[in-house]
């Protein structure tokens, strides 16, 4: 049983400084082999297919950033002293610390885009969470994903207009919580009105209404705001992978789809391609969630690992200044639109 002292909450401020320079320094380390061997044998479920991801499969070689591996053995090494100290303080002979992704988090504006896992066809999923047992060693352990439980949770939230980090108002990020209060590497994230109108049924005008309404704390309609939760899965969402965001991303341009729909390109950078082939190899029939200014913009289903080039694609095509907000956040310069 994990000592609920242990999360990340409890951490002191000299442990959070600690965390936060570890996290400096493995900005620029990919995700090592193994690790993603491990996540190439989690099983693909079926899904119904609403779109698709164009790709082109283009194996590279795997880059290795020595310097950065270094940087992050000192790391490692700097962080066990902090770890250690505190497992002294606990009693204990191991401390469990729930990693979370800073790069997920809400608040956080360094990342406009951030490719997930949906769990939008999965009522009851076995996933995997990250935790830091001891000296900085980062290991895995099962935890279980039910729809309804979560649900609830995130309703009594809205209920309550906060959580134990604060304020929350419906139509905004949620982090989920297992049931003894230890964070999940599963988040609650709304649709943006571009996807609101396949899953609700509704008019773009409609749902940024109610998205704007119930954040601000006005009155709203419940049924013209909806989401999905998305799931950040290990070893590509711990320390030593860069997790896949815009920063993944070297270009991007304006396309249209086959069926003459506005569309984005965009190719994924040398030193990540097979992070990335690895990553939605261990998905194949699962859909991806491309959160975008934190709300999901699109959510194809991944129908065979991805190499470097993939277009992006809305189930009834981008506006063109979504097209554009898209560009943008990926990183495309004026001239590539």
């Amino acid at each position: 049983m994990t000592d609920p002292r242990e999360d990340l909450d409890a951490l002191t401020d000299a442990e959070r400084d600690a965390l936060a320079a570890f996290d400096d320094l493995v900005e620029a380390t990919t995700v090592d082999d193994d690790a993603v061997a491990r996540a190439n044998r989690a099983g693909a479920v079926d899904a119904e297919p609403r779109q698709e991801m164009t790709m082109k499969t283009r194996w590279m070689g795997v880059w290795t950033n020595w310097t950065s591996a270094a940087g992050l053995l000192a790391a490692f090494l700097g962080l066990s002293a902090v770890l250690w100290s505190t497992v002294n303080d606990f009693g204990s002979t191991e401390a469990a610390i729930d990693w979370a992704p800073p790069i997920l988090a809400a608040a956080d504006p360094a990342h406009e885009v951030v490719f997930m896992i949906s769990l939008k066809d999965h009522d009851r999923v076995t996933i995997k969470r990250a935790t830091m047992p001891e000296r900085g060693r980062i290991v895995t352990e099962d935890a279980t994903f039910d729809l309804g439980v979560a649900d609830r949770q995130r309703a009594q939230a809205i209920e309550d207009g906060r959580t134990k980090d604060g304020p929350y108002r419906d139509g905004t990020s949620y982090r989920l919580k297992d049931g003894n209060g230890r964070p999940l590497p599963v988040w609650w994230k709304p649709f943006a009105p571009c996807e609101a109108r396949t899953w609700l049924k509704i008019d773009r005008a409609t749902a940024a209404k109610a998205l704007r309404n119930a954040r601000a704390g006005k009155p709203y309609d419940k049924k013209h705001i909806g989401g999905m939760w998305v799931y950040a899965p290990p070893p590509f969402y711990v320390p030593g992978s860069n997790g896949f965001t815009e920063k993944a991303v070297v270009s991007a341009t304006a396309s249209v789809d086959v069926g003459g729909h506005r569309a984005v390109d965009f190719r994924v950078a040398k030193k990540r391609a097979t992070d990335w082939t690895n990553f939605t190899k261990a998905f194949v029939m699962w859909r991806m969630a491309i959160v975008v200014d934190d709300e999901v913009w699109t959510a194809p289903t991944i129908r065979a690992p991805l190499g470097r080039k993939v277009q992006i694609t809305g189930a009834n095509g981008f506006t063109e200044p979504e097209q554009t907000r898209l560009l943008e956040a990926l990183g495309a310069k004026p001239s590539g639109r």
